[in-house]
């Protein structure tokens, strides 16, 4: 395992920066941004394993030095470019059946009980067809319509997933296939 002092740190990242062409992305952008980098691509990944803690000072030191190769000052790059914000992102392989509403970022509530956070009333919600629940207001007229407050330990969630299904093209008429949407509930999703 190779030590490396501060200085090598950031001259490794900022090879790295140009040999997996970030350059263009880094030259525009402004002192507001965000900036996503997969630590996994070589030349980061070394730096990222070995000082876990420093990486994304040392990445941010890089970057200002890669735009410095544009504008020329680093010290006016540093105060301008203070505020970016650097994202490391991963390549997450995935197979198709393990996706679940999990990973669409979305949480199907399919029951839920609702109190009103001034009198205490209670609610049962079920969800729409469209798979949301419409949040009650209270009905108690001292409560002045007040949105209510899920209560999370008794509700009920589960994975739902939409499918298309299409007729076969031999069986169709006039190859246009007949397309049914059809909704997987529970572990059921996971067999597609």
């Amino acid at each position: 395992m190779i030590e490396y002092t501060d200085s090598a740190k950031i001259d490794v990242l900022k090879q790295a920066l140009i040999d997996n062409r970030y350059t263009d992305v880094i030259d525009r952008l402004r002192p507001n941004s965000k900036i996503s980098i997969n630590p996994s691509q070589k030349g980061f990944i070394d730096i990222y394993l070995q000082y876990p803690n420093d990486f994304i000072d040392s990445l941010r030191e890089a970057i200002y030095r890669v735009r410095t190769q544009k504008d020329g000052d680093l010290e006016l790059i540093r105060s301008s470019f203070d505020k970016i914000k650097i994202n490391l992102i991963g390549e997450l392989l995935m197979n198709m059946h393990d996706i679940n509403t999990k990973h669409e970022n979305t949480t199907v509530t399919l029951e839920a009980k609702f109190d009103c956070p001034l009198c205490g009333n209670e609610y049962d919600e079920k969800c729409t067809i469209d798979r949301t629940i419409i949040v009650p207001t209270c009905h108690n007229t001292s409560c002045k319509k007040v949105k209510t407050l899920i209560r999370t330990s008794e509700m009920v969630t589960d994975d739902i997933q939409t499918i298309l299904m299409q007729e076969p093209m031999d069986k169709s008429k006039k190859s246009s296939p007949v397309i049914f949407t059809g909704k997987l509930v529970g572990k059921l999703d996971r067999f597609i």
